[in-house]
């Protein structure tokens, strides 16, 4: 009797220097018209090649993001979404390269790079800080601090001041239900989130002038920096914990900022003093967790400063930017943290564990700026073999996971030809949807 066998492939390829990916649908169907229990290692093999021909290839890829026409100076990647598929960027040309104006972006599969300038209209200047982790929202300042979705268009975010509407949003939750930033005060300014109704909250009343700088995908878990009386401190607050100060590495002086927290909430990253640190900077990158609290995570090597600037979903990987030196300078390269390898510098990692040395050649990778929720999408800037600054997209595979997959359909054959000894004489259809 026959046996069916049904298989999806899913290919990759680049498209006009940016991450594309189409989907073909390959069925391999073939009748082995003899009984299992004479030929049971030929259908294994059957089955075996079928598995590496067919499955998924996650092969890692490595894209510069271009320009928006006309806008050929340079370009940065700024944030990208939890499922990898919207970034968020900007670009510069001649004559905004020394005012400091750019042009921001938004890219997807779909329409490519749109130009926020056709998304909304402002009349004067604006800023845009972040990408909701769903990619649906925008959020940003001009001479008020706002929120930008397809659904609800542009809406300004209120402030605690009467007169004053500059609040700055740093950060959203999923479709922007939370909005974390700084709002004015009558005398000075607050920590504020904004909630899906658009009111203003303040977060802690003893955090003082500094602010927000994170929030978890929910919107529970707001990460940023305090002003405390010995300096400055990393924080963690949620509505019903409140405000807990992550403290400082041994021998640090109440100096740490978190920069980021994860989707779930329950790692946050940042830069602390140390006893290594020289006094009043935070150097050294740091990743707290609810289990371990706050550990190191080393430099690159050669390396003596660093700063995390995102992390992914679970808290797995950590990306950022490294310095020559501990007070910062402008040898900036890029790096990544993981259990396995602790800090390395990216372009390494992505040409030694990945195999993207070629897609790499001429390139120099100065900031990783943001992660995708599941680690494998990472976006940033550097300089393209051309020597101009341009964006960056590094997509990389799961490691193992097509051997995994392999053994798992080994097993399951030779689960089948045990059984296909004892009911031999039914047909047997095999099915991956």
């Amino acid at each position: 009797m026959p046996v069916l066998v049904k298989f999806e492939t899913i290919h990759s390829s680049p498209s006009n220097s940016m991450i594309t990916s189409m989907t073909s649908t390959t069925f391999f169907a073939f009748a082995i018209r003899t009984q299992l229990s004479r030929q049971p290692w030929f259908i294994v093999s059957i089955l075996l090649f079928t598995t590496l021909i067919a499955l998924p290839i996650h092969a890692a890829s490595f894209y510069g993001l271009g320009y928006l026409p006309g806008a050929d100076v340079g370009s940065l990647a700024m944030d990208v979404s939890a499922d990898g598929l919207t970034i968020l960027g900007s670009c510069a040309t001649a004559e905004t390269t020394n005012t400091g104006v750019v042009e921001y972006f938004v890219w997807t599969m779909e329409q490519g790079k749109v130009p926020t300038s056709e998304l909304f209209t402002l009349p004067t200047r604006y800023e845009i800080t972040r990408l909701s982790p769903d990619g649906s929202s925008l959020i940003g300042r001009s001479e008020f601090g706002f929120v930008w979705s397809q659904e609800n268009g542009l809406e300004k975010l209120p402030t605690l001041s009467e007169t004053d509407e500059r609040s700055l949003p740093f950060a959203a939750s999923v479709k922007a239900n939370t909005i974390v930033g700084t709002s004015p005060t009558t005398n000075g300014k607050a920590a504020v989130y904004w909630d899906e109704n658009r009111d203003v909250h303040v977060i802690d009343g003893s955090i003082g002038g500094s602010g927000p700088i994170g929030v978890s995908a929910d919107g529970v878990a707001v990460v940023g920096v305090a002003l405390v009386p010995q300096g400055r401190e990393a924080f963690r607050w949620t509505q019903a914990g409140g405000l807990q100060l992550l403290g400082d590495l041994l021998g640090g002086q109440h100096e740490s900022q978190a920069t980021a927290i994860s989707h779930d909430g329950s790692t946050v990253v940042g830069t602390t003093s140390s006893a290594q640190t020289p006094p009043g900077r935070s150097t050294e990158p740091f990743r707290w967790t609810t289990d371990a609290g706050m550990t190191s995570l080393g430099f690159p090597q050669g390396r003596l400063s660093a700063s995390p600037n995102d992390v992914s979903g679970d808290g797995s990987l950590v990306v950022g930017t490294s310095y020559r030196g501990v007070n910062g300078d402008s040898a900036l390269k890029a790096f990544v943290w993981n259990e396995e390898g602790g800090s390395q510098d990216l372009k390494y990692w992505l040409s030694t564990d990945h195999r993207l040395s070629n897609a790499l050649l001429g390139w120099e990778l100065s900031e990783a700026n943001a992660v995708s929720a599941d680690g494998k999408v990472i976006v940033g800037y550097g300089i393209n073999p051309a020597g101009k600054y341009e964006g960056w997209v590094a997509v990389v595979p799961e490691p193992g996971a097509l051997s995994t997959l392999t053994i798992a359909l080994t097993f399951a054959a030779v689960v089948l030809i045990v059984r296909g000894r004892a009911t031999s004489r039914h047909a047997i259809t095999i099915q991956r949807n």
